[in-house]
């Protein structure tokens, strides 16, 4: 159960993500326009546009529009977003998972990083005293 409370947080969270993307997108495409002829510009990567047409009563005014023009372009950002987010949720919960073992194991006294040093040099010493000299001859 906590891991589907954790993708549908996931979830939630890219989808909230995306869409400030694409408002921001939007916003940025309607301050890129210019001029007072007809346009349409698109932003993120052409997932949406904002596009301006004289009005079609003769004066000065303008219709202006925006919105989605390619929702796959939206759904992979989206997607993108959706793994980044779960890649860094595994990741923290690895470290979490790493730092009780190593605070449990400092708990009970088995994970010295001292008494670890102390073993090493000793099995490394012993290991050297058993070599055979390279100047003996093995018959």
């Amino acid at each position: 159960m906590k891991y589907v409370t954790r993708v549908i947080a996931l979830l939630c969270g890219s989808a909230v993500v995306t869409m400030v993307i694409a408002a921001m997108g939007a916003l940025v495409a309607m301050f890129s326009t210019s001029g007072d002829d007809a346009a349409r510009t698109e932003e993120l990567w052409g997932a949406v546009y904002f596009q301006v047409v004289p009005a079609t009563d003769g004066g000065t005014d303008v219709d202006a529009s925006m919105g989605i023009a390619n929702g796959w372009m939206l759904f992979a950002i989206f997607a993108v977003l959706f793994l980044f987010m779960l890649l860094v949720s595994v990741i923290y919960d690895a470290l979490l998972r790493r730092k009780q073992y190593l605070l449990e194991a400092a708990r009970k006294g088995q994970h010295d990083i001292r008494s670890n040093a102390a073993t090493i040099n000793v099995a490394d010493s012993k290991a050297t005293q058993n070599q055979v000299d390279p100047g003996h001859k093995v018959r």
